[in-house]
């Protein structure tokens, strides 16, 4: 059974949806359009800004790329394995794939992909603008949207296999479907926190030159220039040359992204295969004593 194969009913139920729904269809798209010119608008000013200081300028161009990264990784990473607890261990149609000619390996490489998608649209909504309004405003080259369109790619990948590792390790130790209330519930205080604390912050103040004076000021307080260590400042590190707001060596960390990417992949494909069938027969087993009682 090829992967195409494996993503196809999913394929067709979206094709479905869109059929029977295409008000709605047209309805989000048209919110969706808003959203990114909103956001885009809202980078293209704030970047505006801080390129206009001087030398200044890069160094708070490069604290609110990594940022970026540091925010996105973090939304990825709890909504990867809040999503893996049911795309590899509590979706109804794993059963059926079980009892067909079909490796585990492969099982992971088709639920991999479904858990990235059906994480990563929230980021893509924030990402793909404000990485425009950089292009936009830095007037970057057909080689800056190449890279980032490389540098997103592979950067999704990392948060949606270490999503994988952690909730193979969560459902080995503790019951599935506890696992995922307490991790929605964790996510929903989370959501509220991050609400409560934008409201604090104001983000409407960035409309006027003083807002953005402070906002400055954050990004300059805000710790280092970021880990050599983290995909996220290999992301940012790999952007900013092509930008030509510094030097750099963008090659080199789009590699490191990239080879990065590629080991967690495959050592989440390795453990997946190991361990699914007495991961999966855990889940079901926490199913089922939840559902006598």
């Amino acid at each position: 059974m090829t992967l195409a194969a494996l993503l196809q009913p999913r394929l067709l139920s979206l094709r479905n949806v869109v059929r029977r729904g295409r008000l709605r269809a047209v309805t989000v798209t048209v919110l969706v359009g808003f959203f990114w010119l909103g956001c885009f608008l809202l980078f293209t000013r704030v970047l505006g800004y801080f390129r206009g200081l001087g030398d200044f300028g890069p160094f708070l161009t490069q604290r609110l790329l990594v940022l970026l990264f540091l925010t996105f990784f973090g939304v990825l990473l709890v909504s990867n394995t809040v999503t893996a607890l049911t795309t590899y261990y509590l979706a109804a149609e794993v059963t059926p794939l079980l009892a067909a000619p079909l490796s585990y390996r492969r099982l992971h490489h088709a639920r991999f992909l479904e858990t990235l998608v059906a994480s990563s649209w929230m980021v893509l909504l924030v990402g793909l603008p404000a990485l425009l309004a950089y292009g936009v405003v830095y007037r970057a080259g057909p080689l800056f949207y190449a890279g980032a369109v490389a540098v997103l790619l592979v950067f999704l990948v990392i948060p949606a296999a270490v999503g994988v590792l952690v909730t193979t390790g969560l459902v080995l130790v503790f019951p599935a479907r506890r696992t995922r209330d307490v991790l929605i519930v964790g996510v929903g205080l989370a959501v509220a926190a991050l609400v409560v604390a934008v409201r604090l912050l104001r983000p409407e103040r960035l409309a006027d030159p003083s807002g953005l004076v402070g906002f400055a000021s954050f990004l300059a307080g805000f710790g280092a220039t970021g880990s050599p260590y983290l995909p996220t400042t290999w992301a940012a590190e790999t952007l900013l040359p092509l930008l030509g707001a510094r030097p750099g060596e963008p090659l080199f960390y789009l590699g490191m992204l990239a080879s990065t990417a590629a080991m967690l992949f495959l050592t989440s494909a390795a453990v997946v295969e190991r361990v699914f069938l007495t991961a999966w027969s855990r889940a079901q087993t926490g199913h089922v004593r939840a559902g006598a009682a």
